[in-house]
């Protein structure tokens, strides 16, 4: 095969590696090259079953039709093969998506897989709707509901919390000492969502799954979003 000719299931590689859920989510933790490899991999398989698919069309009646118009198209050896790999790269994760794995299971697995602790609880705290409890490294600490859970992505370094109760630890003995309870403004006039914060995850120093009953004299109320807490808020920027 011509060497202008591997650049296409080099594309149908990266492509279906970089918008198949199955994969997608763990591509984005590798570098470039790494990147580049995987797709020449998978390119490679593509390529195997763009040359079995235009082997069996050529040997029928439509083949022998076709082939000259695609010669006088194309005339490049092995262009069909080409062409009709980069065709599987593109068709290929829109199937896999729809029928065989879900972007919410995707993302689950590549988490629970290749994510770090802090990922895994985001992501668990997000999915089961839990509050949780983040200490900042200047001691600030909220407990609250997950918004924006980080991904693999080297780049989503922000994790974005609705937030129940704020407060501090105390220097010395690290207690945690709450001074704001923010169900008393989320009322009639003001959203709940105007209150979300955002921070790096560099700055935590601390995080854990939240009970309310700890603190037998501080009342938490549900109050957050339906469409918040299961993650469809979309009019939302992503604070990565």
């Amino acid at each position: 095969m011509p060497a202008n000719i591997l650049i296409l299931p080099l594309i149908a590689g990266y492509w279906f590696v970089h918008f198949c859920y199955y994969f997608h989510f763990r591509s984005q933790r590798l570098d470039g090259y790494r990147l580049l490899i995987e797709s020449a991999i998978a390119g490679t398989f593509l390529l195997f079953l763009g040359r079995l698919i235009t082997f069996g069309v050529s040997a029928t009646a439509f083949g022998h039709w076709f082939r000259p118009i695609w010669a006088s198209f194309a005339p490049v050896d092995f262009s069909g093969t080409g062409a009709a790999t980069l065709a599987l790269g593109m068709a290929a994760p829109i199937a896999v998506n729809r029928w065989l794995v879900t972007k919410e299971d995707a993302r689950a697995r590549a988490i629970g897989k290749h994510g770090n602790n802090f990922l895994r609880l985001t992501f668990n705290a997000q999915v089961r709707e839990r509050t949780i409890s983040v200490t900042l490294d200047n001691r600030k600490t909220y407990i609250g509901y997950m918004v924006d859970a980080p991904s693999l992505d080297p780049n989503d370094s922000y994790v974005r919390l609705l937030p129940l109760l704020s407060g501090y630890r105390d220097k010395d003995t690290l207690e945690l000492k709450f001074t704001t309870t923010y169900s008393d403004f989320y009322g009639d006039d003001a959203e709940p969502l105007d209150f979300t914060v955002a921070f790096p995850i560099a700055q935590v120093r601390m995080a854990s799954f939240f009970d309310e009953r700890v603190k037998d004299d501080v009342i938490i109320e549900k109050v957050v979003p339906e469409e918040v807490v299961n993650g469809k808020d979309a009019a939302l920027p992503h604070a990565g």
